[in-house]
């Protein structure tokens, strides 16, 4: 008799779930006659991510690309990237991160981070995008510069669609190849298209820095 119930009340919960769709269409109908656009509601996942290139990471690692600290720093900074650009944001204020607010965010002294972000930068880790007007004014850099985790090595959001502004400032300044240092997985990109992507390298450049 239980179960009798329980199955009864389960069919009319499910009937309460059911979508009619004839009203949807009636719905629909009288939203078009009025030129109106009725859009399904998707929830959305705020949870922000970043993942990391495993192979790429390692690579690194092999070939002793960083210092330790080196290593920390980067890690860290990689949970402030934001989802499809790459860029270094403050999690509650959503702008550019300063280097002190760095330091804040993540717990370390202001000029321990000063001194870990500049190598970063010059190997090709991170990138920092410049104003080059204010360059040819004043001479150097007035404003505050944005940085950018290079996505070869870590991207958040999909490896099919990444940011092609930063793909190009990438490619066109591959620091980490300069130094001869080829990793796996790079990013490929066309004059036309609107993103780029991470392809496999072929065989051949890697194979000398192959890990054992």
């Amino acid at each position: 008799m239980l179960k009798q119930r329980l199955q009864q009340a389960e069919l009319k919960a499910k009937k309460r779930e059911r979508i009619d769709l004839e009203v949807i269409e009636k719905e629909m109908r009288k939203a078009d006659e009025r030129k109106l656009l009725i859009i399904s509601q998707r929830s959305k996942n705020r949870a922000r991510f970043s993942q990391i290139n495993n192979e790429n990471y390692l690579h690194l690692v092999y070939c002793e690309y960083m210092t330790g600290a080196e290593k920390s720093i980067f890690t860290e900074l990689i949970v402030l990237t934001e989802l499809g650009t790459n860029a270094i944001i403050h999690p509650v204020k959503g702008k550019f991160c300063t280097i002190t607010e760095i330091s804040q965010l993540l717990k370390r002294e202001l000029r321990s981070v000063r001194r870990l972000i500049t190598p970063l930068i010059e190997k090709g880790l991170v990138y920092e995008f410049v104003d080059p007007s204010e360059i040819k004014e004043y001479g150097r850099v007035m404003t505050e510069r944005p940085l950018y985790v290079n996505p070869e090595i870590a991207y958040s959001g999909d490896r099919n669609r990444v940011n092609a502004v930063l793909a190009r400032q990438v490619m066109n300044y591959d620091h980490i190849e300069k130094k001869k240092v080829y990793l796996p997985w790079k990013l490929a990109y066309e004059p036309h298209d609107e993103y780029a992507r991470l392809v496999e390298r072929k065989e051949g450049r890697t194979k000398k820095h192959k890990m054992k």
